[in-house]
């Protein structure tokens, strides 16, 4: 098991030397992408989802599977099938990890920990090899989000559409809009925070009385009758943050213009967390994703909450913190594993170079 996880720490390796480099700032973080981007585009068996889609772009299933499909996903599935299955997993990981690669380089005050941070959180970069289409959609909100601190609707919206066009999940990414003229306010969102892990029996409700009426919330109701619990660590870290933000939001907001949009979404990220976790992990996922990445750019802005003398200390302690959950998603799994002999999502990291087909993979 050690061999099957060495790749991802000596990609951890190669970001932290890269980020200690001696030149500027933009050719570290290029640098950063592009380790990044190949270690996803090259992975063979890696995510929960990876044979599903292996499945769709090897004509494997019938065509009716292929109707729930979003079109430009279906468009990538037909790439694939005309030239090689790998070329669908290498396109969604550069259409997921480049426009967060833009961002941070264009918003972030630290874009090199804004990535390392993206790769360590367990809910990204890990995550997004498994929910290819939702991990595309996820980016494109993102994107969309930024586009509005530029003021450029029509670009904001476009990306929503696309996202919409890569997973349907991404219809939350509307809310984006209201949320961002409204206003930034400290109180009310903590007001939100507080209230928020009271709905869930609320939105249970809802979901089972009007999930028949709409096709996004009929989805949301099968999720809810499932089995699919969990979440304990990641609720825990998601609503640690979301508590650090509350707390040092007014010095955040003073790192860069339009900080306290980011964190207002971020809070509703956290809101959704926490009203859906209660009913199905797998909904607290898809529905507060969207709004809790710019996390990544926040996160850089620790340090700047304190006095000079101690903000190295901080900003190597906020490593040494995202390191340190970067590792317990590898333990979880391994112990969930030796437990009940599943499929792992993670492990074993295969390249499509030299990738076998494992048992407890497909």
């Amino acid at each position: 098991l050690a061999i099957n996880i060495l790749p991802y720490f000596i990609v951890l390796l190669l970001l932290l030397i890269i980020s200690g480099m001696n030149t500027s700032e933009n050719k570290k973080v290029s640098l950063c992408f592009i380790v990044l981007f190949l270690f996803a585009a090259v992975r063979y068996g890696v995510g929960y989802d990876y044979y599903s889609y292996l499945s769709y772009v090897t004509n494997e299933r019938d065509e009716s599977n292929y109707e729930g499909v979003e079109p430009l996903s279906r468009l990538l599935m037909q790439l694939a099938i005309y030239t090689h299955y790998q070329l669908f997993f290498a396109l969604g990981s550069l259409l997921t990890i480049y426009p967060v690669f833009i961002i941070c380089k264009k918003y972030s005050i630290n874009p090199v920990m804004s990535l390392l941070v993206f790769y360590l959180h367990p809910a990204f970069y890990l995550a997004f090899f498994s929910i290819v289409r939702n991990g595309i959609a996820i980016s494109f909100v993102f994107y969309a989000i930024m586009m509005l601190q530029e003021k450029k609707l029509i670009k904001s919206v476009a990306l929503i559409i696309c996202a919409c066009l890569f997973h349907k999940s991404a219809l939350i990414g509307i809310l984006i809009y209201p949320l961002f003229y409204f206003p930034s306010n400290k109180r009310l969102h903590l007001v939100a925070f507080v209230v928020s892990f009271g709905l869930s029996i609320l939105m249970a409700r809802m979901i089972t009385q009007y999930g028949a009426a709409f096709e996004l919330m009929g989805k949301a109701e099968r999720y809810l009758n499932s089995d699919a619990k969990g979440g304990g660590l990641m609720t825990i870290i998601v609503n640690g943050l979301g508590v650090v933000n509350l707390y040092f939001w007014d010095k955040i907001k003073k790192c860069r213009c339009g900080y306290d949009k980011l964190l207002g979404m971020c809070n509703v990220g956290v809101c959704l967390w926490n009203i859906f976790l209660p009913l199905n992990i797998t909904m607290a996922e898809r529905f507060s994703l969207a709004f809790m990445t710019p996390i990544i750019l926040i996160v850089p802005c620790y340090s700047q909450c304190f006095s000079l003398k101690i903000r190295m200390l901080v900003r190597r302690l906020t490593y040494l913190f995202f390191i340190a959950l970067f590792c317990s998603h590898f333990y979880i799994s391994i112990a969930s594993f030796l437990k009940s002999p599943e499929r792992m999502s993670s492990i074993p990291y295969q390249t499509v170079f030299f990738g076998e087909d494992y048992s407890n993979l497909q």
